[in-house]
């Protein structure tokens, strides 16, 4: 599945937002709080790569039951935090942290990303109407 520039635009706006929240985390001088900002933002990329797709695979008919996919999906990430947490000791707030780059990132630009995706769509003679059926 080829990434458009859209969706190319929010990685590396997660990139560079997750460069700055680390640069951030060097403030506090822990190694465990820079890790867990590294680490969150690692889940985060990979997170939202793995919603791409299966919501990209759905659309294009290519997956038919994404219900036990979402689960192991979901019980991965909370295994991962868990081992990260509990494990190897990282701090969980920091963990938050460097995950909800996403968040902020697709607040601040998914509009943009949107509006990228439907002047790709536009260019190539993609409407609406004919993928609604």
């Amino acid at each position: 599945m080829k990434t458009n520039s859209g969706l190319g635009m929010l990685y590396k706006r997660m990139i560079l937002m997750g460069f700055i929240v680390t640069a951030g985390s060097l403030y506090f001088q822990s190694i465990p709080i820079t890790l867990g900002v590294v680490a969150g933002l690692i889940l985060a990329v990979v997170n939202f790569w793995l919603i791409q797709r299966t919501v990209g695979g759905l659309l294009a008919g290519e997956r038919s039951s994404m219900a036990g996919l979402y689960v192991v999906k979901i019980t991965a990430i909370l295994g991962v935090l868990f081992l990260l947490i509990g494990v190897a000791g990282l701090d969980p707030i920091a963990l938050m942290t460097g995950f909800s780059v996403l968040v902020f990132v697709t607040t601040t630009s998914g509009q943009a990303a949107l509006n990228e995706s439907s002047r790709e769509d536009a260019e190539f003679g993609v409407d609406a109407e004919s993928i609604d059926g």
